[in-house]
């Protein structure tokens, strides 16, 4: 499997995932894609190469017309990985041990091409706590659970803290 994370600015929490993605025997390379960060997230990824063998650092380059940036990284990161599944991730997400074994179990068991997880959100403000149970009530209202995981069914959702 190789993880692609698309990342701007993200000095603060990269150093995080791909540790958190390190510890998985199932992820066979890291792809940190920058895109145009302004901050010192190149450096933390510097630093981090030679810890993290599995780790490869890319540019994302210029956006081309037309493309949304985090897209675009994602695009970039997948055209290089190797690996015969990929895992989308975000650079704030932090990945508990053996998930990526239970998720592709999960996949393999549903015959599934593709598996999306809603991962448990770390809140620290009563705003989080909030809002964020009713993004989720809205977003099953919107997309039920039932219709996104009929194959036949033109319903599609993912979750791009895990894809």
């Amino acid at each position: 499997m190789s993880a692609i994370i698309p990342a701007r600015n993200e000095e603060h929490v990269i150093a995080r995932v791909v540790s958190s993605l390190a510890e998985q025997p199932e992820i066979s390379e890291i792809l940190v894609v920058d895109d145009q960060s302004s901050d010192g997230t190149v450096r933390v990824l510097q630093s981090l190469a030679s810890r993290v063998p599995k780790l490869r650092a890319l540019d994302a380059g210029p956006l081309p017309e037309g493309w949304v940036g985090k897209n675009h990284a994602a695009w970039k990161g997948a055209q290089r990985a190797r690996g015969d599944w990929l895992l989308f991730t975000d650079a704030d997400a932090v990945h508990l041990p053996n998930s990526t074994a239970r998720a592709l179990l999960l996949a393999a068991s549903n015959g599934a091409d593709m598996l999306s997880i809603s991962p448990a959100q770390e809140m620290q403000t009563w705003w989080e706590r909030v809002m964020i149970p009713f993004v989720y009530c809205r977003l099953a209202l919107l997309y039920s659970y039932a219709a996104v995981n009929d194959p036949r069914s033109p319903a599609a959702a993912a979750n791009g803290q895990y894809l």
